[in-house]
């Protein structure tokens, strides 16, 4: 194609000086038309390019964000489980990442209810300082888990006003969850023959 080109460029030349061709012009010429073709052409590689790396840029940024909101999660879910044991599966609401991605606390402020009835729970940690920031937790159910032995004594930290622990395996009771003034429905219904007060 080069070679061909540069024989009419040539020619045109040779034209030009015998004048059997007087309005031929360089601007017309296939030499200027290849040069303008390639010109183009690296235009148009070039803006290909730009638009190939911004396309990785985001794939990239799509999969970094990906990657970031699986182990965010993972770490949210273990973080938690350390505080609510077998009872994470049933808090309501659940208010992970209340304030964005970037949020891995348990929003526990924002917990009202432990809806875990025949949920299979086995234990539920006595955690105090959990309990303590509590404060909007109204109701607890832990009814018919049948391997369910031990109410935990951080329950009465809370104002809740109903609890359910019938048709479980609970060994104790807390006296201070019995002596609750806001508890207003308590449904103890077939628990364990051993069951004792703990003072």
């Amino acid at each position: 194609m080069f070679i061909v080109v540069c024989l009419q460029f040539y020619l045109e030349n040779y034209l030009r000086s015998t004048n059997h061709v007087s309005n031929v012009t360089r601007r017309h010429s296939i030499f200027d038309l290849y040069l303008e073709k390639k010109k183009k052409k690296g235009h148009m590689s070039t803006k290909c390019i730009g638009v190939s790396i911004a396309g990785i840029l985001w794939s990239m940024l799509g999969f970094s964000i990906s990657i970031y909101s699986i182990v965010s999660y993972v770490a949210v879910q273990s973080k938690c489980k350390i505080l609510f044991g077998d009872a994470l599966s049933c808090v309501e609401p659940h208010y992970w990442y209340r304030n964005g991605l970037f949020d891995t606390s348990c929003a526990l402020e924002n917990v009202t209810h432990l809806k875990c009835h025949n949920y299979d729970i086995t234990f539920i940690p006595d955690n105090q300082e959990t309990y303590q920031q509590m404060s909007s937790l109204e109701s607890i159910d832990v009814s018919n888990n049948e391997k369910f032995t031990t109410i935990p004594k951080a329950w009465s930290i809370v104002n809740i006003s109903s609890l359910n622990v019938s048709n479980t395996a609970a060994l104790n009771l807390p006296y201070e969850i019995a002596s609750l003034n806001t508890l207003r429905r308590f449904d103890m219904n077939n628990v364990s023959d051993f069951l004792f007060y703990v003072f």
